[in-house]
């Protein structure tokens, strides 16, 4: 939707790339085409990047980063400053075999769970990387590649057809994908805890946020279990959001930067901001061991 007239708005002067976060090293959603208007949400610390609405149905987040210098912006003198996200992982794939089918980076590139901006993003490759083309989808607009099984236990990942160039692909064929990630509902799913427990949470579940608003979640977990959590086989990993809306800004998988040993607890901070509609919006993370789910912990807030 358009924004207001008396809207906080922004109009591309030229085309430019909407990324992941205020800098080229974030993978980018698409270009925005010279005259594009969208409502301005917020801004870099530094005044160099606009935070712009996008239409969730097509980009889960709901929002994305332009670069100020190629933009026009227009009653934006209330706008708040919005927290950078982290970065996500940056590796490359392994090398393809000679002459096998292949996919090369033309920027920065979301490697993902699945083939569509819903699922999680699992590593980003950088620009002018090959990797191994495995499968597509039935319309040729994502590739399944094959990946370090650091980043998926199956050592396969999707990368949108927007952004790499193909070779070798024409006997690739159509695979299925993995099943979508979960619409999480608006109440608070039932405790699944087996390794560890969540010691506390700020802000409380049911915490009211005005529209736009930049806040951080932080969730204290304790090892309630009989072996140590292992820096480079736990993770943190995002599982789903409320009316696939997701808050949290930033990357959807986060290594633990240091082992757990069993009674320990680990503080894990994510940066968020809320939605431009009034409403009910959480997201579910998991805990997980070599891939596979410890337990789950989530944050639900209010936006009026």
């Amino acid at each position: 939707m358009p924004p207001g007239p008396d809207e906080p708005q922004a109009a591309a002067i030229a085309n430019t790339y909407v990324r992941t976060g205020p800098a080229a090293t974030f993978p980018a959603y698409g270009i925005a085409q010279s005259g594009a208007s969208a409502r301005v949400l917020g801004k870099s610390d530094d005044g160099l990047w606009w935070v712009v609405r996008l239409d969730p149905a097509q980009i889960g987040a709901g929002h994305g980063w332009v670069e100020a210098q190629y933009i026009q912006a227009l009653n934006v003198e209330e706008i708040p400053t919005v927290m950078t996200p982290a970065a996500a992982e940056s590796a490359p794939p392994p090398a393809p075999p000679a002459g096998a089918p292949s996919a090369t980076s033309l920027d920065y590139v979301s490697v993902r769970s699945g083939p569509g901006t819903n699922f999680p993003v699992l590593v980003v490759a950088p620009p002018a990387i090959s990797g191994e083309v495995s499968g597509k989808n039935a319309d040729s607009t994502w590739w399944q590649v094959k990946i370090s099984t650091q980043f998926s236990a199956d050592g396969l990942g999707w990368v949108s057809a927007d952004y790499v160039t193909m070779q070798n692909t024409e006997a690739v064929s159509v695979v299925e994908g993995p099943v979508p990630p979960p619409t999480v509902g608006t109440n608070p799913p039932p405790s699944t805890a087996s390794g560890c427990l969540l010691s506390a949470q700020n802000p409380e579940d049911g915490t009211v946020f005005g529209v736009s608003a930049s806040f951080e979640t932080t969730w204290l977990l304790q090892n309630t279990g009989s072996g140590p959590w292992v820096q480079g086989e736990y993770d943190l990993l995002f599982v789903g959001a409320v009316e696939n809306t997701p808050l949290h800004m930033g990357p959807d998988r986060y290594d633990l930067i240091g082992a757990v040993e069993p009674g320990g607890t680990y503080t894990f901070i994510v940066p968020m901001f809320t939605s431009i509609e009034f409403g009910t919006f959480g997201e579910l993370w998991q805990l997980t061991d070599s891939n596979q789910p410890v337990c789950q912990f989530y944050v639900y807030i209010e936006v009026k």
